[in-house]
């Protein structure tokens, strides 16, 4: 029961990380982000990509004239669980 709650945590933390970077790349059209947390923290590739359009939704729903009009999130080539997830 405790890891669900670490975990879950982690996503609140996840989503705020990505809402800060969004909001410091105001002013420019674009930002690309990683697979955040699929790598060596070992977070579930579905929830992570849940979480990040959760956060990207989100943010733009909040900011409507945000300059960011393309969001890009990079996977390791290889991993190929990840590439399956679709944002």
């Amino acid at each position: 029961m405790q890891k669900v709650y670490v975990v879950a945590h982690n996503f609140k933390v996840l989503m705020r990380i990505v809402d800060e970077c969004l909001g410091e790349a105001e002013g420019y059209p674009e930002m690309v982000f990683p697979a955040l947390g699929t790598g060596i923290l070992g977070y579930p590739q579905d929830a992570v990509a849940d979480a990040m359009f959760d956060a990207f939704v989100d943010y733009t729903m909040r900011n409507p004239l945000t300059s960011i009009k393309d969001i890009t999130v990079i996977v390791f080539p290889t991993d190929k669980v990840v590439l399956q997830v679709s944002f």
